[in-house]
C-alpha cells in the first residue's frame, strides 16, 4: 500500500516515523521487530513508499497507529507544501483554533510556570483517551518558538508545546500555517503523576 510519510520525530536512539496510508489511514511505521526506526532510516518527510505491513500486536491506545514494515520500495519525493491538499483529498480530519482543540477535546492543561501569565502545557490521562495519538492543526494564531518549546498566546494565558521533530524549527510558525501534533507515549513523570501522554509539536508545513 502506497503511504506518504509526514513526520520524523526524535526519540533516544531512534527516530518515530509517521505517515498515512492511501486510505487516509494514520500509520506509524515500526521495524518488523516493533522498534522505532534506526537514525539512519531512509524514510523522509514528503517521501511515497509502497510499503506492506502489519498491523502491531497489544497496541495501547491512543497509539493505535503501530504498524510493522514488512517491504518497502520507495516511489517518489514530493514537495511538503502539497501535504495539505492531500490531506483534504484523503478526508483527513484537520483541527482549527486554539489547541484546546485538538484531540477531540481530551487535553488537560496545568500551570507549568508562569507569573504575569499562565504557562500552560497539555496531556491526558486515562480520564479521557482520543481516538488518535496523532492528529493535524492549522494554526489560527503564530506560533513563537523559545528553547525547544513553541507558545501559543491566548491573552493572559501561553500554552507552550514542546517540538520533537528532527527538521531545524523556526523561531516563527505563520497563522495557517498546517502542524502535525501527536502524543507521546504514556509515562508518569517519573513517578510525580499519573500516567500521562504529553502534548507535542511533530511537524510544521511550509
Amino acid at each position: 500500500m502506497e503511504v506518504l510519510i509526514v513526520s520524523k520525530t526524535k526519540m533516544r536512539e531512534a527516530v518515530c516515523i509517521g505517515a498515512v496510508t492511501q486510505n487516509g489511514q494514520y500509520v506509524r511505521l515500526l521495524d518488523s521487530f516493533s522498534h522505532n526506526q534506526p537514525v539512519n532510516t531512509q524514510f523522509n518527510i514528503g517521501q511515497i513508499w509502497d510499503i506492506e505491513f502489519q498491523n502491531r500486536v497489544n497496541i495501547i491506545a491512543p497509539h493505535i497507529e503501530d504498524v510493522l514494515v514488512i517491504s518497502q520500495k520507495y516511489i517518489k519525493q514530493i514537495d511538503i507544501s502539497n501535504i495539505y491538499s492531500i490531506l483534504q483529498q484523503l478526508n483527513i480530519p484537520i483541527w482549527h483554533g486554539n489547541p484546546t482543540n485538538l484531540f477531540n477535546n481530551c487535553l488537560q492543561w496545568y500551570i507549568w510556570q508562569g507569573d504575569t501569565h499562565q504557562i500552560l502545557k497539555g496531556y491526558i490521562n486515562q480520564e479521557c483517551i482520543p481516538q488518535n495519538s496523532v492528529g493535524f492543526w492549522l494554526l489560527d494564531k503564530d506560533l513563537y518558538l523559545k528553547d525547544d518549546r513553541y507558545k501559543y498566546y491566548n491573552g493572559n494565558q501561553i500554552f507552550s508545546i514542546k517540538y520533537v521533530g528532527v527538521a531545524n524549527p523556526i523561531s516563527k510558525i505563520n497563522r495557517n500555517t498546517l502542524c502535525r501534533v501527536s502524543l507521546a507515549r504514556w509515562w508518569d513523570t517519573n513517578g510525580q503523576t499519573e500516567d500521562r501522554c504529553y502534548l507535542q509539536l511533530s511537524g510544521i508545513y511550509i
